[in-house]
């Protein structure tokens, strides 16, 4: 997943929530754009899931985004 591609998913209105999904088999959910920050290197992700734990991943993990 490119740098561009997770800010379009990030940045489409009405926000309605996203999935996370990684390389490993992890699934996150994001319910509020406010709760997920794309460092500007777009190296690191960094938000809060479902359960409000904060979590911090690498992006090239990431395999999908919906």
């Amino acid at each position: 997943m490119t740098h561009k591609q997770f800010q379009s998913a990030i940045k489409k209105r009405p926000f309605t929530g996203i999935v996370i999904r990684t390389a490993r088999g992890e699934s996150y959910t994001v319910t509020h754009p406010e709760a997920i920050w794309l460092e500007p290197e777009g190296t690191t992700i960094l938000f809060k899931d479902k359960e409000a734990n904060i979590v911090i991943i690498d992006a090239a993990l990431v395999s999908e985004v919906i």
